[in-house]
């Protein structure tokens, strides 16, 4: 199944139903790109209003839903619209609150890190509330918001034609007006094959779909002819569609349109060589690769080789040295007494 959003001009909120801490659903954002969401103006908390109540009355019971709200330790300040909290992208900036209780919690509530989650259930005067509470406990779910620079129009769905969009955040569900840069977008035409299409940067800077409508109701053309499909290397078309390769020693990236040499991505600690359709780690002088994890590299110690010093060896990160007992100079070869 894919995921609910809302989507506007500049980004959009995504409601995952996971249970989860705080601290779990933020890096659940940051490792999809976003950040849980930041509701500073009327017109987001709406936004999100809309896309809780379309995704259904649930259980019946009250949910909750984290938010990128979080307060520190002794930094209660009941005088300030976000009461001493901090949007986790940085700042108190706000021109909207929405407290469940009028009055901030205090004493030992204080004392203790606090996060915000947002009301969602069946009694309506008390949704998109905000509520405070400890931030190790799961809750029900968690908002995620993801900015973009620029969007796509959404793509129209009629009687005879659906819309998929795969965006850089996941599948999501249902119709969406704006679309994230990057999302590829299949669209079921009656019968036949889905067509892909991507939101891409064009040649003149703007930003739109790879193919123009209409997409249904003609032959299949040359997807690749002109821009090379948005591919940054290989197009490949097949037929109703179409979808970008890279040359081999190199990685398709997420956008599903551009490439990058697989070293660029590569786990190595030292150095890596690119390889055809693959790379491989290598280690600097005096180190070799870890037997269980080869991207990494553990020292050589030298000192264990028979005869590399003629009489004393001392090891260290990288590289090794010869010294002589009391009464031998060494040599210019480093190594004899």
């Amino acid at each position: 199944p894919g995921l609910e959003a809302a989507c506007g001009p500049e980004g959009c909120y995504v409601v995952f139903f996971q249970r989860r801490s705080f601290l779990e659903s933020w890096r659940s954002c940051r490792e999809l790109g976003g950040n849980l969401a930041t509701l500073k103006r009327h017109e987001e908390a709406a936004q999100v209003a809309g896309l809780l109540q379309a995704t259904g009355p649930g259980t019946g019971q009250q949910r909750l839903f984290w938010i990128g709200l979080q307060r520190q330790p002794r930094q209660c300040f009941p005088q300030r619209p976000l009461r001493g909290f901090t949007w986790t992208t940085g700042n108190q900036d706000t021109f909207y609150t929405n407290w469940a209780r009028a009055e901030p919690a205090g004493g030992a509530a204080c004392s203790a890190s606090r996060c915000v989650v947002l009301t969602y259930g069946p009694a309506t005067q008390e949704n998109f509330q905000w509520l405070e509470g400890s931030c190790t406990l799961p809750v029900d779910g968690y908002l995620c918001q993801f900015s973009f620079t620029s969007m796509c129009p959404g793509l129209a769905t009629e009687e005879t034609r659906t819309v998929n969009y795969r965006t850089p955040f996941g599948q999501v569900n249902g119709p969406l007006s704006h679309i994230p840069f990057g999302t590829v977008a299949s669209v079921a035409c009656g019968s036949t094959a889905p067509i892909s299409v991507l939101c891409m940067q064009k040649d003149d800077g703007s930003v739109g779909w790879s193919k123009e409508e209409p997409l249904c109701g003609e032959e299949d053309g040359d997807w690749c002819e002109g821009d090379n499909g948005g591919c940054q290397q290989l197009c490949v078309d097949e037929g109703p569609s179409y979808s970008c390769e890279c040359h081999a020693g190199h990685a398709l990236l997420p956008d599903g349109r551009s490439c990058a040499d697989e070293c660029g991505s590569a786990p190595c600690e030292h150095q890596c060589e690119n390889t055809e359709g693959s790379y491989l780690c290598m280690c600097h002088l005096g180190f070799s690769p870890a037997e269980e994890a080869p991207q990494n590299c553990v020292d050589n110690d030298e000192c264990q080789i028979p005869g590399v010093c003629q009489q004393m060896c001392v090891n260290y990160v990288g590289g090794f040295e010869c010294y002589c007992t009391e009464g031998y100079e060494l040599e210019a070869d480093g190594i004899s007494c």
